[in-house]
C-alpha cells in the first residue's frame, strides 16, 4: 500500500454492517454526524464519499451500501496509522459499540480518500472485508438515540487507556472482540475464559484449593452482583463455563445442546460489564 514517502492527510472511513438505527432522532443525528473525539465521527455514508472512493479506486464499487449505511470517519491521519495499530480509534469505536449493547456490529471494510483534492497520491488500495463473511450466531445490533451519550463517553475513556502498559486489559479486549468473529462455538468459550482470566487473574494462578472457575466466579460475582442471590448465580454460571472450557481444551467433543453452553449469553454479558467496570483510569 504505497502512498509515497511523506505523510499525507486523508480521511479514513470504516463501514459498519447490520447496525439498526432504532429511532428517527438518531437518524437525524447521524446525518449531521455524531462526534466522539476531535478527529472521529459516526455518520452516514454520503454520495460524496462514494464518488471520492470510486474515483480513487476505479476497480471497486460501493453498490452494497445504501444511504443509511453507518460509517466511522477518522480525519487527518495517515493510512499507516489507520491499519497498523490494533487499537486505533476506528477499532476502539467498534469495541465501544460491542461493550455498550449486546449484538454484533462489525467493520465490513476500511478505505481512505485524500482530505484535500490538491494532494496527489498513488497506488491506493482498499483494505477489504476485515472479518470476511457475515457473522450469524449473534443477534443484530441496535443503537438508539439514548445510547449516544454513553457511547461518546465510552469511546473517550477507551482512547485514554494505555493498552501497551495495561496488557492484561488489552488481552481481555482482544479476546472479547475476537469472540464476535465468524468462529466455532468452542473457540468463543475459550475466548471468554481467557478474557476473564486476564481481567481477574492477570497471569496469576488461584490460591488455596479453588479452581480457576471458582476463583473468577467469586471475583466477578462480587463485582457485578447486587445481592447474594445474584452473586450465587453469577459464580455458578462462570464455574460451569470454565468446566466446559476444560472439556474443550482436553479434546472432548463439543455438545452444542449442553446446558452450560446455553449460558453463553449471560457469560458474554458478564464479560462486557466486567471490561467496562475494570477499565484502567
Amino acid at each position: 500500500m504505497a502512498i509515497g514517502s511523506d505523510k499525507r492527510l486523508i480521511t479514513a472511513l470504516a463501514v459498519i454492517r447490520d447496525l439498526d438505527i432504532e429511532d428517527d432522532i438518531l437518524l437525524r443525528q447521524l446525518e449531521e454526524g455524531i462526534g466522539f473525539l476531535p478527529n472521529l465521527k459516526l455518520r452516514l455514508l454520503t454520495q460524496k464519499d462514494r464518488e471520492a472512493y470510486e474515483k480513487n479506486n476505479p476497480h471497486y464499487k460501493m453498490d452494497d451500501y445504501n444511504e443509511k449505511t453507518p460509517i466511522i470517519e477518522l480525519r487527518d491521519t495517515t493510512l499507516n496509522e489507520v491499519i497498523a495499530d490494533p487499537f486505533n480509534h476506528i477499532d476502539l469505536t467498534i469495541l465501544a459499540l460491542k461493550l455498550l449493547n449486546p449484538g454484533n456490529p462489525y467493520i465490513d471494510g476500511k478505505y481512505a480518500t485524500p482530505s484535500e483534492e490538491l494532494v496527489p497520491y498513488q497506488d491506493w488500495t482498499p483494505i477489504g472485508k476485515i472479518y470476511g463473511q457475515q457473522y450469524t450466531w449473534n443477534m443484530g445490533y441496535s443503537l438508539h438515540s439514548k445510547d449516544v451519550g454513553k457511547l461518546q463517553d465510552l469511546v473517550k475513556k477507551l482512547s485514554q487507556v494505555d493498552f501497551t502498559r495495561e496488557q492484561w486489559y488489552a488481552i481481555a479486549c482482544e479476546r472479547f472482540d475476537q469472540s464476535f468473529h465468524n468462529r466455532l462455538p468452542p473457540d468463543r468459550v475459550i475466548d471468554y475464559c481467557i478474557a476473564f482470566e486476564a481481567l481477574f487473574m492477570r497471569g496469576e494462578y488461584p490460591k488455596d484449593r479453588l479452581s480457576m472457575g471458582q476463583t473468577i466466579g467469586i471475583g466477578c460475582s462480587m463485582l457485578l452482583g447486587n445481592n447474594n442471590e445474584e452473586r450465587e448465580v453469577i459464580a455458578a454460571n462462570l464455574e460451569q463455563i470454565f468446566a466446559l472450557r476444560n472439556k474443550v481444551v482436553h479434546g472432548k467433543a463439543f455438545n452444542y445442546s449442553e446446558p452450560d453452553y446455553e449460558k453463553r449469553v449471560s457469560i458474554e454479558d458478564y464479560l462486557r460489564k466486567s471490561i467496562v467496570k475494570l477499565m484502567p483510569s
